[in-house]
C-alpha cells in the first residue's frame, strides 16, 4: 500500500451577492432551475415554491427578501432561500433574523389574528453537489464578515440528510461560532421494496390486516370509483373537494384546519397549476355511488412520493372501509410500480405513520447568534418580549380553537371536548400512545375537573356569559376581543377593592373607574353588578340609618348618584342612565338645612329602564318594566309597563305586559313567507350579516343593531316596500319578526295579525353584557 497523504481540495472563493427585490427574485428562477435540477432537493426548495410562499405569506413591512446566490465566476453554485424579519419598538428596530422562505410566520397583522402556518416541511438550502463545502464554508465567513446584517439566524425545520445539517453545523462548529440545536418534528418514511407483497410482509400482522381491508375497498367494483386528476380542470375540482373534507373533519375535531385561511388554499392551486405541468402532482379521489369520500395530495419529486395533506369524509357510512388509508395504500402501490425509492410522510407523529413508516428520520432547529449582540440588555429584552409575543400566539391559538368548539357544539359541550383535546395533548407531549393507561387517566382527570368547575364551585353563569359574548363578538378582530377580556377581566378583579366598603357584594360584580362610596348605614349588590365611573365617578352614599339595596344583573353608568337616608331599594335587571339622581331624601330639612334630613323610601321594581339625567325624588315607586324617558323627572308613583316622560314624569304611551314577552312569537295569522324572505335580506345587507337571522333574532343577536343601525333598517325596509313606517310602529321593531309584522299591517292594514305581541326587546339596542 502506497503512504502517499490524500489529496485535499483547495477551498475555492466564491462570491455572494443579496437578493432583495422581487424583480430580481424573478430574474433568477432560470438559474434557480438549472441548480434544483442538480441538487438534491425537495419540491419545497423549488422556485416556484418559494416564491408563491412569499408573495401570499411571506410579503409584510416588517419582512425583507434577503436571497443568497453564491457564485463561482459566473456559474450559480449555491442559493439561500431567505428574508430579514425585523422586530421594532416605537418605530426603531431592535431585533433582526433571518429566516427561510416558507417557514412558520405570524399570519399578517390586517385581521390581528396570529396564527403559524405549518406549510413547508423541509426547509434547506440549494446547493450544486460538487460545491457543498465550498457554499458552507462561504456562507459562515459571510455570516462573520457582516454582523451588522441580523442578530440571529433560524434555520428551521432541517431534515438531517440536508445540506445544512451535513455541512454548514460542521463549519460552525470548526469555527467556534455561537449556536443552538432544538430537536423538531419526527419525519416517518416508507423505503419500498420492489413489491407490494413484500412491503406488506415487512409490517406487524395487525398493521398489514389493517392495509389489506382498506385495500379491499378498491377492489370493489360499480359503486367504488378511484380519479386520478390529470388536467387542470380535474385538480380544481379534487382540490375543491379537499378542502371540503380536509375542514370539515378538523373542525368537528376542534381545530381550524389547514384551509381556514383562504390565503392557503389559493397559495396551493397556484403551486399545483404550475406542478401539474411538470408532473409533480399526485392527486387522487375515492368516490361511492358518486359521492367523493376521501382525497389524498402528495408531491412526486426526484424519486420520491411525498405524502402532503389529506382529507376523508368521517361522518359518511363508507368511512368504515377506511378510505384515506385505502389512497395511501394507493399511493404506495403506484410508488412502488413507478420505481420511486420512498414513500415520505413528512412531519408529525401520528399513529399511522409510526405503523406503516419503516424508517424514522427527524427534523431539527438550528438557531445561529450573532456573538456581538450576545448576552447584552438589547438582547435579553428582545427574549422577554419574544416570551410575551409567545404567550400572545398561543392564547390567540387556543382562542381559535375555542371558537371552533364553540361553532362545531355549543356552549354546553365545548368544555368536555377542548378538555379531552388538553389531555390528548400532554400524553403526545409525554410520548404516550393515545390509549395508553396513562392518556386514558389524564383525558378522564381533566373531564372530572371541568364537572367540578361547572358543579360545585358554580360556574355556569360565567361560562354562559364567556359563550355568549363569544357568539356576540365573533366577528371582531382577536385583538379588540383580547382587549375586552382583559378589561372583563380587571373590573372582577378591581370590584372586590372599590366595592369594599359596601356591607355585601354579588358574585361577578364589575367595576370601571374608581367610584365614590360613602356607608354609614347599609349598602347591600346582588350577582352581576355593573358600576361605571370611567369618565364621571358615580356615587354610592348612606346616612346612619340608611339602606341602598340593589338586586341582580344592575348596571349603573357613569355620573350617577344614589343616596339613602332611609330605604332605597332597586330591583332585578335596571338600567340606569348616565346622570341620573336616586334619593330618599332632599338632602336637607327646610327651612333649617343644618337639621339631619328624613327620608321617604323609593323603590325601583325589576326591569325598569332610567334614561340619562333621570331624577327619581322621595318617596316615588316605579314599577315593574317602566322606562322614563331621559332628563325626566319622578315624583310619586308610575304604572308599570308605561314610557313616561316630562317634568314631572307622565305617562306617554302603554307597553305591552310582561306575561305576553316571549321569544317565539306566535301572531294568529302566520306571515307570509316572501314577507319574511325580504326582511331577512334586508337584516342582512343592513348588518352585513353572514347568514340569515332568525326571527327571534333581537339587537342582543346581532352586533351592528344600535340606535344609528335601527335607523338604517327603517330606512331599508321603507325602501324596499315602498311603504312609511308609522312613528309608533318604529319603536315596536325588537325583533326580525317583530319587523315582518310591521311590514304586515303597513302594506295591508292590521289583517289580522294581532300587534299587542310586537316589541318583544324594544329598547334592547346597543345592550352589553
Amino acid at each position: 500500500m502506497s503512504d502517499a497523504p490524500a489529496v485535499v481540495a483547495e477551498p475555492r472563493e466564491l462570491c455572494v451577492d443579496i437578493i432583495s427585490d422581487e424583480l430580481e427574485f424573478m430574474r433568477i428562477r432560470e438559474k434557480w432551475e438549472e441548480l434544483v435540477e442538480c441538487a438534491a432537493v425537495t419540491p419545497f426548495q423549488t422556485f416556484t415554491w418559494c416564491f408563491l410562499w412569499w408573495n401570499y405569506f411571506g410579503n409584510n413591512p416588517e419582512r425583507k427578501l434577503h436571497i443568497l446566490l453564491f457564485r463561482y465566476g459566473d456559474r450559480v453554485v449555491g442559493i439561500g432561500p431567505l428574508f430579514l424579519e425585523s422586530e421594532t419598538w416605537f418605530g426603531l428596530r431592535v431585533f433582526r433574523r433571518a429566516r427561510f422562505l416558507g417557514c412558520d410566520v405570524a399570519k399578517s397583522p390586517v385581521s390581528c389574528v396570529y396564527h403559524q402556518y405549518p406549510l413547508t416541511d423541509y426547509l434547506d438550502f440549494v446547493v450544486s453537489p460538487d460545491f457543498e463545502h465550498d457554499v458552507a464554508r462561504c456562507f459562515v465567513k459571510f455570516l462573520q464578515n457582516n454582523p451588522l446584517l441580523y442578530d440571529q439566524v433560524d434555520l428551521v425545520n432541517v431534515p438531517c440528510r440536508s445540506f445544512i445539517w451535513r455541512n454548514v453545523l460542521p463549519e460552525l462548529v470548526a469555527s467556534g461560532f455561537a449556536h443552538r440545536i432544538d430537536r423538531a418534528d419526527e419525519c416517518p418514511q416508507i423505503v419500498l421494496p420492489s413489491t407490494m407483497e413484500a412491503y406488506l410482509a415487512s409490517l406487524h400482522s395487525s398493521h398489514r390486516r389493517r392495509l389489506r381491508q382498506a385495500m379491499r375497498l378498491l377492489d370493489e367494483e360499480g359503486e367504488v370509483t378511484i380519479e386520478k386528476a390529470s388536467t387542470a380542470e380535474q385538480m380544481e375540482r379534487m382540490l375543491g373537494e379537499l378542502v371540503r373534507l380536509h375542514q370539515l373533519r378538523w373542525n368537528k375535531a376542534g381545530y381550524p384546519g389547514l384551509f381556514f385561511d383562504k390565503r392557503f388554499e389559493m397559495f396551493q392551486r397556484d403551486v399545483l397549476k404550475e406542478f401539474l405541468s411538470r408532473g409533480w402532482v399526485w392527486l387522487k379521489t375515492v368516490q361511492v355511488a358518486g359521492k367523493v369520500v376521501a382525497v389524498r395530495l402528495g408531491f412526486a419529486f426526484k424519486g420520491v412520493l411525498y405524502d402532503y395533506v389529506g382529507g376523508f369524509d368521517h361522518q359518511a357510512r363508507e368511512s368504515k372501509g377506511r378510505p384515506g388509508l385505502a389512497l395511501l395504500c394507493s399511493m404506495i402501490d403506484d410508488a412502488i410500480r413507478e420505481k420511486f425509492s420512498v414513500v415520505d410522510l413528512l412531519r408529525g407523529g401520528e399513529q399511522y405513520k409510526h405503523e406503516l413508516a419503516t424508517k424514522l428520520s427527524r427534523n431539527w432547529n438550528l438557531f445561529i447568534e450573532n456573538p456581538m449582540t450576545r448576552r447584552t440588555m438589547r438582547d435579553r429584552a428582545v427574549r422577554a418580549v419574544n416570551l410575551f409575543q409567545n404567550m400572545y400566539q398561543t392564547i390567540a391559538r387556543e382562542n381559535l380553537v375555542l371558537s371552533v368548539l364553540l361553532r362545531e357544539y355549543g356552549s354546553k359541550r365545548m368544555l368536555p371536548r377542548y378538555a379531552g383535546m388538553l389531555a390528548s395533548r400532554m400524553a403526545s407531549r409525554l410520548h404516550l400512545p393515545s390509549m395508553s393507561p396513562l392518556s386514558t387517566f389524564l383525558r378522564e382527570k381533566s373531564l372530572d375537573f371541568v364537572r367540578l368547575i361547572e358543579g360545585k364551585l358554580r360556574m355556569r353563569p360565567l361560562i354562559g356569559r364567556m359563550s355568549q359574548s363569544l357568539r356576540r363578538d365573533k366577528e371582531l378582530p382577536f385583538s379588540r376581543k383580547l382587549f375586552k377580556a382583559l378589561i372583563y377581566v380587571r373590573s372582577l378583579l378591581l370590584s372586590r377593592i372599590y366595592l369594599r366598603r359596601c356591607t355585601r357584594v354579588g358574585k361577578r360584580c364589575r367595576t370601571r373607574g374608581k367610584p365614590f362610596i360613602v356607608n354609614d348605614g347599609q349598602i347591600i349588590i346582588g350577582d352581576d353588578f355593573n358600576l361605571n365611573s370611567r369618565i364621571v365617578q358615580s356615587e354610592l352614599a348612606t346616612g346612619h340609618r340608611g339602606v341602598i339595596e340593589i338586586g341582580h344583573e344592575v348596571t349603573i353608568n357613569f355620573g350617577a348618584l344614589i343616596s339613602a337616608q332611609e330605604h332605597v331599594r332597586i330591583g332585578n335587571r335596571v338600567r340606569i342612565g348616565p346622570y341620573s339622581i336616586i334619593t330618599d331624601s332632599d338632602f336637607h330639612t327646610i327651612g333649617d338645612r343644618y337639621s339631619p334630613p328624613t327620608g321617604v323610601p323609593t323603590i325601583i321594581e325589576d326591569g325598569v329602564w332610567l334614561g340619562a339625567r333621570v331624577t327619581v325624588l322621595k318617596g316615588s315607586r316605579i314599577k315593574e318594566g317602566a322606562v322614563i324617558a331621559a332628563g325626566s323627572v319622578v315624583s310619586g308613583e308610575i304604572p308599570p309597563h308605561v314610557i313616561a316622560a316630562g317634568v314631572p314624569a307622565r305617562v306617554v304611551r302603554q307597553t305591552h305586559s310582561s306575561a305576553n314577552r316571549r321569544t317565539d312569537i306566535r301572531p294568529s295569522n302566520s306571515i307570509p313567507s316572501d314577507i319574511v324572505t325580504r326582511v331577512s335580506k334586508v337584516f342582512v345587507e343592513t348588518f352585513a350579516l353572514r347568514e340569515t337571522p332568525e326571527l327571534s333574532a333581537t339587537p342582543r343577536h346581532i352586533l351592528r343593531w344600535d340606535s344609528l343601525g335601527h335607523l338604517n333598517l327603517i330606512l331599508r325596509l321603507e325602501s324596499e316596500f315602498g311603504i312609511a313606517i308609522a312613528e309608533d310602529d318604529v319603536m315596536m321593531i325588537g325583533s326580525v319578526r317583530d319587523a315582518c309584522l310591521v311590514v304586515v299591517k303597513s302594506t295591508n292594514g292590521h289583517s289580522g295579525v294581532d300587534m299587542s305581541v310586537v316589541g318583544t326587546e324594544r329598547f334592547g339596542y346597543g345592550k352589553k353584557e
